[in-house]
């Protein structure tokens, strides 16, 4: 389950925010905030440069155009006030502040790439403390996330349609 990029450097600073169960296994890195972050992300994950974001965007349209049937679904299904045209022109521009990434993008890029892709925002309970009992241990911290205990509520997984597979999964952490 670790992935360590040897392109990027790790960022200490970063690291301290992470986990321990899972700063162990990953390496934290800084990307740019430019409106680009899930892109660059992703491009930093699979040992891209940050520059190669167009491609992903625009294969993040394309899984999105294949599959247009099952995303209109989910965004009805949501409920929000985004629609289907708002997604894919999300991709299209990326130095506005509509082209910011979203759980579709991450979806999308999870179908295109066959990976798991896990997206971290907080690894601490009400009182900021980290949560307990899993200081190195990713399986319990793993199982915490499955059932939703005070800290893990603000993780997503985003799973290809075969589901899981074995392949090394992708992950990310926005503060």
């Amino acid at each position: 389950m670790s992935q360590v990029l040897q392109a990027s450097t790790e960022d200490p600073d970063v690291k301290n925010l992470l986990h321990p169960a899972i700063s162990n296994q990953y390496k934290a890195v800084h990307t740019a905030g430019n409106h680009n972050c899930l892109w660059n992300s992703v491009c930093l994950s699979l040992g891209l440069p940050e520059g190669e974001h167009m491609n992903l965007r625009h294969l993040t349209v394309s899984t999105i155009l294949e599959n247009e049937e099952h995303f209109k679904s989910l965004i009805r299904v949501d409920g929000n006030n985004e629609s289907f045209e708002t997604v894919i022109n999300a991709c299209l521009q990326p130095n506005q502040y509509d082209g910011w990434g979203n759980e579709y993008h991450l979806l999308a890029l999870a179908i295109a790439l066959d990976r798991n892709i896990y997206v971290y925002s907080s690894f601490r309970n009400s009182s900021g403390r980290f949560l307990q009992n899993v200081r190195t241990d990713i399986v319990k911290l793993a199982k915490m996330f499955a059932q939703k205990v005070e800290g893990t509520l603000q993780h997503r997984n985003y799973q290809p349609a075969k589901g899981i597979n074995s392949r090394s999964p992708l992950c990310f952490f926005f503060p």
